[in-house]
């Protein structure tokens, strides 16, 4: 039996490959970024300053750039101000680790020394 059926597929707009999803899509343009692709030409925001998922934004490069200097989108304003939350909380516990680590071998020491 000969059967017709329609099949919606999401290109890549860069790789031109099958393996684009709709929450890659730029929220400025609508651009569809693959996986790869976002990598090296889209940017991805996490919704949350401890996780991820759905609820993330993606833009492209070039819509990034124009968005960040324009600075008057409250979507992607509010993606940027939670990324630079992450990287303050990131650097926070680099830190503390550091610290945390040095005064542990500190406390070794002094009772290696009891």
């Amino acid at each position: 039996m000969k059967q017709t059926k329609n099949v919606e597929k999401i290109i890549c707009d860069i790789c031109h490959t099958e393996e684009s999803y709709p929450w890659n899509a730029c929220l400025c343009c609508g651009k569809d970024i693959c996986y790869d692709c976002r990598a090296l030409h889209g940017k991805q925001y996490n919704h949350e300053v401890h996780s991820g998922g759905t609820g993330d934004g993606a833009y492209c490069n070039d819509c990034d750039a124009k968005l960040t200097q324009a600075a008057n989108d409250p979507l992607h304003n509010a993606y940027r101000v939670i990324a630079a939350l992450r990287n303050e909380a990131e650097g926070f516990y680099a830190d503390f680790e550091k610290r945390r680590r040095a005064a542990e071998e500190v406390l070794k020491q002094l009772q290696k020394r009891s």
